[in-house]
């Protein structure tokens, strides 16, 4: 890796982390569900490949096929609305953060 790539993973993993913990302590403060968790994680990341993760992880549960759909249907709900929110997120911060974590200003 040459040494302008260091810049751009601290970006990307800022990003990830600062997705990742945003979307967990909401969850948690707010007291979510797994489905819920998840569709609020895939808008955090702006990333529906989340939504399909999580979809299988939720039908291996040993739960009831009532729970499952239940969970399942409050993933693309939560997906919906913190989409934006993160879409506007990644918007800010790759040119406001992102230059500084790159040591261009």
């Amino acid at each position: 890796m040459k040494k302008d790539a260091l810049p751009q993973v601290a970006v990307t993993i800022v990003l990830c982390v600062t997705c990742l913990l945003s979307a967990f302590f909401a969850a948690k403060i707010l007291g979510y569900d797994m489905g819920t968790t998840a569709g609020l994680l895939s808008g955090a990341f702006t990333e529906s490949t989340v939504i399909g993760t999580a979809s299988d992880a939720i039908n291996r549960l040993s739960i009831s096929a009532q729970e499952k759909t239940a969970l399942m249907n409050n993933i693309p709900v939560a997906y919906a609305v913190t989409y934006l929110i993160g879409t506007a997120f990644v918007i800010w911060l790759l040119p406001n953060i992102g230059p500084k974590l790159m040591g261009l200003t």
